[in-house]
């Protein structure tokens, strides 16, 4: 998580010269503008700023102000013209380009805004809002290190800074140096005890250190302050699922929709089914909203749905729909995103069926296979896969989509799985190939890269239903194995997704698989090393069994 902690830059200065000089009836335009902008009525104030630049259209400080009042009001593509054009009359100004990079961030457009930032900070390195816009647009781009630098830098300015304090500490949050973060966290929170971001950034914290009930109280603390903060109920949400709280955790977990950024609801002409309502006779249209592992692991709800006396029909991704039409094809209607959807009288998001069932630790249904390949498939990577050269035949999944949030510290490279080479026949079950991994591919012959052989995840799960064991990072693939009854060893950082919860080693939502987790931040060899034992054990197994 991130802020932008800073207010529009320049604002009463640039104000102050724009009303120079302008006492006449057109003044008083300009004196009304900025009147309902200090009141924060932005639009209002916006339509007179325009009003007034029809007079005077070159008047670089009154654009500004236009600017500043549409990014306030949320029209980030239409400030950013209006600073580039005051810009072209006064390239000079620190607070244009400052004020551009706002505009930028703000667009997603982050190597833009920091190039801006940098013109702004040329002329005035003592600003320290552009300090801080500039340290989180390197944070959005995954570049920590050089965003903690940013926020050092605003700190030296102004070492009281509560939101560059916050932002540092979640800069040392993502660097895995969590009693650092703790450290920036009760510092911001010394200063304003108010701070909801940083209460929620300090829980986080204090989960990711085991101190459970800790973390659980920063999250009531921030709710007793600010109880319609959505980012503290969502935060709610996730440490108590994290900690195999339930019923609260997915009730929380329904805050997800009123989060910046998060995936708008999707088929809101249909009312939202959620447990209350007889659905006997009916036809409830089951959605996807997140990632392809969600998809994968929640779809086993339709079959309860199903049982309920409903007629169901499941949205999914594209790339799985032949392997959940085959899945569930005696309970449900399979489409993909984008083809027709027959008509329906109720529709639920996937992930919120855990609530409408209310779903706890007991209650789970625990299948021990609800997704199969199509035999046909199956035997065509028999036939790819070849004979075997060891006991055992593996998959390794070493990384996923590379633009997740949680991708720097859940993916490894392939050089820390070398230790796995010569133990068994290994298939590199992804379709992304790093390019630090095709040396570590091509000298390893038992290590054998099929991701440009697979096309749906129809394929993947034939390729898996050939397999003894997979072995993955936190990706979709460890959900289809697993949700096919595949033996998976899933890698785990220190800081796990909320749904393989703390310290255990064995998953509530998946009876094949078992959790390796990270003894210590950032530790993969230590994890790999256990895994080499198991599968050394394993494999010793396999040869009796083969033998015998």
């Amino acid at each position: 998580m991130s802020e932008e902690q800073a207010e529009p830059v320049n604002r009463d200065a640039p104000t102050a010269r724009a009303q120079a000089g302008h006492q006449n009836d057109h003044g008083a335009t300009l004196q009304q503008a900025v009147s309902l902008h200090m009141q924060g009525r932005f639009a209002e104030a916006a339509a007179l700023y325009q009003r007034f630049l029809d007079q005077e259209p070159r008047h670089g400080e009154v654009i500004e102000l236009l600017g500043i009042s549409q990014l306030a009001d949320g029209d980030a593509q239409s400030a950013a013209g209006q600073f580039r054009q005051s810009i072209e009359i006064d390239p000079k100004r620190a607070s244009l380009h400052a004020n551009l990079g706002r505009a930028l961030m703000a667009l997603g457009r982050h190597e833009e805004a920091i190039a801006s930032i940098d013109r702004a900070l040329a002329a005035t390195p003592d600003d320290v809002e552009a300090w801080i816009n500039r340290g989180n647009s390197l944070g959005e781009l995954e570049r920590v290190a050089e965003s903690l630098a940013c926020f050092d830098a605003a700190l030296r300015l102004k070492p009281d800074h509560a939101g560059a304090l916050n932002n540092r500490g979640e800069a040392l949050r993502k660097l895995e140096r969590y009693d650092e973060a703790l450290l920036c966290f009760d510092r911001v929170l010394a200063l304003d005890p108010e701070f909801v971001l940083a209460g929620i950034n300090r829980g986080n914290v204090l989960a990711i250190l085991r101190r459970h009930d800790e973390a659980l109280a920063a999250v009531k603390d921030v709710l007793a302050i600010a109880p319609d903060s959505t980012m503290a109920q969502w935060n709610s949400s996730l440490l108590n699922l994290l900690f195999g709280h339930f019923p609260a955790g997915w009730r929380a977990y329904e805050a997800r929709w009123s989060m910046p950024g998060f995936e708008s609801r999707r088929h809101t002409h249909l009312p939202v089914w959620l447990g209350a309502t007889d659905l006997r006779g009916k036809r409830v249209l089951l959605w996807h909203e997140q990632g392809l592992g969600d998809t994968l692991q929640f779809c086993r709800y339709a079959v309860m749905v199903a049982a309920l006396g409903a007629l169901v029909v499941c949205e999914v991704q594209p790339s799985l729909k032949s392997l959940l039409a085959t899945s569930l094809r005696n309970i449900a209607v399979v489409v993909a995103t984008g083809d027709p959807v027959p008509p329906c009288d109720c529709a639920t998001p996937l992930m919120s069926l855990p609530f409408a069932f209310g779903t706890d630790s007991g209650s789970i249904p625990y299948a021990p296979a609800y997704l199969a390949a199509e035999p046909a498939r199956v035997a065509v990577w028999k036939q790819r896969l070849g004979p075997r050269r060891h006991p055992l035949r593996i998959g390794l999944t070493l990384s996923g989509n590379p633009a997740h949030k949680r991708d720097r510290t859940r993916s490894l490279d392939a050089v820390r799985v070398e230790p796995l080479a010569g133990m068994a026949d290994c298939f590199i079950v992804q379709k992304e190939r790093r390019e630090t991994d095709a040396s570590t591919f091509s000298r390893l012959p038992d290590m054998r890269y099929v991701g440009d052989e697979l096309g749906d995840f129809g394929d993947t799960a034939a390729l898996i239903a050939n397999l003894d064991l997979v072995i993955s990072v936190d990706t979709s693939i460890a959900h289809l194995a697993a949700a096919m009854g595949k033996p998976v060893w899933l890698l785990l950082a220190f800081d796990p997704d909320w749904r393989w919860q703390m310290e255990r080693q064995d998953s509530p939502w998946y009876p094949t698989m078992r959790l390796f987790r990270q003894s210590e931040a950032g530790d993969w060899d230590e994890v790999i090393g256990r895994v080499a034992h198991a599968l050394a054990e394993l494999s010793s197994l396999h040869t009796t069994l083969r033998s015998g």
